[in-house]
């Protein structure tokens, strides 16, 4: 939360409204734990850490801590079988090149081999990958074009 009001002026409280200022920081985190690796961890955690808060706050859910590294920790739902890691999410959005996210889109089971994926019930990855088949297409430029206010 520190990092993020030094590097933005504005102080993070835990509501799902600030996510899009932590993708911001992010976003300038990117180039700085490019070129000065041993940032990477210390990053990521502390972002997917307060992202994973937000989820729980949120939602019914708790956090599982197996092991004393965070960046397994997950955030498990207590109303359906879902779980995911955040801080692997956001170590993804930190190393990810910027053609990577749509050449995973095209694999057969978006929903399987990545590590920062969503774990799910089997019988309800059939599901899951329907419906994210049936949302449009979203890069990551129009995304950003999105955040600025412009279409």
């Amino acid at each position: 939360m520190r990092f993020v009001e030094r590097a933005l002026g504005v102080r993070l409280d835990y509501r799902p409204e600030t996510l899009p200022l932590l993708d911001h920081y992010l976003e300038q985190a990117r180039r700085a734990t490019s070129e000065k690796v041993e940032a990477l961890p210390v990053v990521a955690h502390m972002a997917g850490v307060y992202f994973g808060e937000v989820i729980r706050r949120r939602y019914a859910s708790w956090w599982r801590m197996d092991g004393e590294d965070p960046t397994y920790w997950q955030v498990e739902f207590g109303s359906v079988y879902l779980a995911f890691s955040p801080v692997l999410f956001v170590r993804e959005a930190l190393t990810r090149e910027p053609g990577a996210v749509a050449a995973r889109d095209t694999a057969e089971d978006p929903l399987s081999g990545d590590p920062a994926a969503l774990e799910l019930e089997d019988e309800d990855r059939e599901a899951v990958a329907a419906r994210l088949a049936e949302l449009p297409p979203v890069s990551e430029t129009s995304t950003t074009r999105r955040r600025r206010g412009s279409r």
